[in-house]
């Protein structure tokens, strides 16, 4: 389940990311982030998240994993010219025991000016309600907000659905700092508050 909605997720935000601008700024390299113990931190955006120790940072070898399991979504839908790659995703961190998740997807697009987010988050609101009736759940959107992670304001949308039984939360944020589009689902599959999850961000 947990992956399952880890999948829906990541491949609402590949489409989305494939409709922004080219142009680059710094490369893969200089905006990859890092985790060393507890604490995922990504120098270039500033950003830091501190997971409870209960949670599990992903390897590289396991983003890969989802980031290839949502390619094949993508393709067995008819999506074509997504590029999605471990290089997009920062940072997946998960609770075993409770199936919270978290992850943190990165996109270079330069200089593209401002954006729409109420556009931006209705396009990722669709893709995961889009997903989610084809296996058989709708979600419930709720107000979209702001709310500010790491410094960080970020446009928010919130979510709740009900999967063979289970009930689960979910958040998408985006912002655009320094030419970088920045992207953080978090789900919630237990009665934990998903404002728990935002103030692991320091």
């Amino acid at each position: 389940m947990k992956k399952l909605i880890t999948v829906l997720t990541v491949a609402a935000m590949a489409l989305m990311l494939a409709s922004c601008g080219v142009a680059k700024l710094p490369t893969y390299d200089e905006l990859r982030g890092s985790t060393l113990g507890d604490v995922y931190e990504n120098e270039y955006l500033g950003l830091k998240f501190v997971k409870p120790s209960t949670w599990t940072f992903s390897t590289a070898e396991e983003i890969a994993e989802i980031a290839g399991t949502t390619a094949d979504l993508l393709e067995e839908g008819g999506v074509e010219e997504v590029e999605v790659g471990d290089e997009y995703f920062d940072m997946m961190a998960s609770d075993g025991e409770t199936g919270n998740n978290i992850n943190i997807s990165l996109r270079i697009v330069g200089n593209t000016g401002s954006v729409d987010y109420d556009e931006l988050l209705q396009g990722i609101e669709d893709s995961i309600d889009e997903y989610g009736k084809a296996i058989g759940f709708t979600y419930e959107f709720s107000d979209r907000t702001e709310t500010t992670l790491s410094g960080i304001t970020f446009h928010k949308f919130t979510a709740t659905a009900d999967y063979l039984g289970i009930s689960f939360k979910q958040s998408g944020y985006v912002a655009l700092k320094d030419g970088v589009l920045i992207n953080i689902n978090i789900t919630i599959m237990d009665e934990s508050d998903i404002e728990a999850v935002e103030a692991m961000f320091e």
